[in-house]
């Protein structure tokens, strides 16, 4: 089994699906031998896990005390919490992502919502990334960390964030129906407070509910397939 061949079927793909380069066994082709199917050349596969897999495999991505990003800006950090975002809705997720970052500055952990394929309600992509942090550090509190989301957090979210301790929140796009920062709820703000949580709307909101628009309308046409 090849590159190119573990790279579609971590993702779940079905290989014939999807254009691209490809490599044939022509005597094998010639023959009718089963050889002779079709497989993505090293260079595609090469290229799809750069582009698709890394990203998305959270896992990976945790660094516990990692070298600090020389670009620590908003839209810097927002972007990976919009590329993990884009991850979701290639493998049927809501396209919600989040990265978290430590006191320093340093990429703690990213993740996007994962609901359906860990069969997990709150498998959120802020719940994700305060486990996997938390594990890595081994401190449930997250002391002085940031925590970056493409849209503004559930009623869940927002409270383990209080619970964890995170210190500044930045999110990208409101949730009008659900969101519990500024839209429906004042969660962080309420008194009396378990824990002052500073947070601000950042960039990256265009992008972020064009994802949305675009995931909700695909399922609308019965091209998502899966509910969330």
């Amino acid at each position: 089994m090849d590159l190119g061949h573990v790279c579609f079927l971590q993702l779940g793909w079905e290989i014939s699906s999807i254009p691209c380069p490809v490599k044939v066994n022509r005597k094998a082709e010639s023959s009718g031998a089963a050889a002779a199917v079709v497989w993505p050349s090293a260079v595609f596969a090469r290229k799809l896990r750069t582009m698709i897999l890394e990203p998305c495999d959270s896992l990976a991505a945790t660094v516990a005390g990692g070298p600090v990003a020389a670009e620590t800006d908003d839209r810097h950090w927002m972007g990976l919490a919009l590329e993990q975002a884009r991850c979701a809705s290639l493998v049927g997720e809501v396209p919600v992502g989040a990265v978290l970052l430590s006191a320093s500055g340093a990429l703690l952990a990213r993740a996007h919502n994962r609901p359906i394929a860990m069969q997990d309600p709150c498998a959120h992509a802020e719940i994700l990334v305060l486990r996997e942090a938390a594990r890595a550090l081994g401190n449930y509190r997250l002391l002085g960390t940031t925590l970056y989301v493409t849209l503004e957090p559930c009623a869940m979210c927002a409270g383990a964030m209080l619970q964890a301790r995170v210190a500044q929140l930045v999110f990208a796009a409101r949730d009008p129906k659900g969101g519990a920062v500024v839209s429906r709820l004042g969660v962080l703000d309420a008194e009396p407070r378990l824990h002052r949580l500073r947070w601000r709307e950042g960039p990256g909101a265009r992008e972020s509910q064009a994802l949305l628009q675009d995931f909700f309308r695909a399922r609308r046409a019965g091209k998502g397939g899966r509910e969330a």
